[in-house]
């Protein structure tokens, strides 16, 4: 089973990246906000270079004065709907994740008309 995690990310400005291990690389977006998994929510996401593996449990600082990362929340997942383009409308991904404090949820990623929103589903 895959790997998620969550960075608090304090460079250039505090946002959250999350990342999804596929493929050797974890793919990963940009979030104004952590989300909760205990409530439906929606959040804006801006989809970002894949980083190493590294990051799925790393914390400290980022080279080149980057800033300091700090996982917020991390665990395991299952591809419900595999990534497609981002460019393409409509579902580009969804899983069904179990954070390691035993909380899970549904998370679908949409493109609409170029936004990326993620949907998070308590489950």
């Amino acid at each position: 089973m895959p790997q998620f995690v969550i960075l608090e990310h304090d460079w250039p400005e505090l946002h959250y990246d999350f990342m999804l291990e596929h493929e050797g690389v974890l793919l990963t977006w940009r979030l104004q906000s952590l989300p909760r998994l205990d409530e439906a929510c929606e959040l804006t996401a801006e989809q970002i270079f894949d980083h190493r593996p590294h990051y799925l449990t790393y914390e400290g600082p980022v080279s080149g004065d980057r800033g300091t990362v700090k996982r917020r929340m991390h665990g395991r997942f299952d591809w419900l709907v595999p990534p497609k383009s981002s460019d393409d409308e409509g579902v580009c991904w969804e899983i069904e994740l179990c954070a390691d404090n035993r909380e899970s949820a549904c998370i679908t990623c949409r493109n609409s008309a170029g936004d990326l929103r993620f949907s998070v589903r308590p489950l």
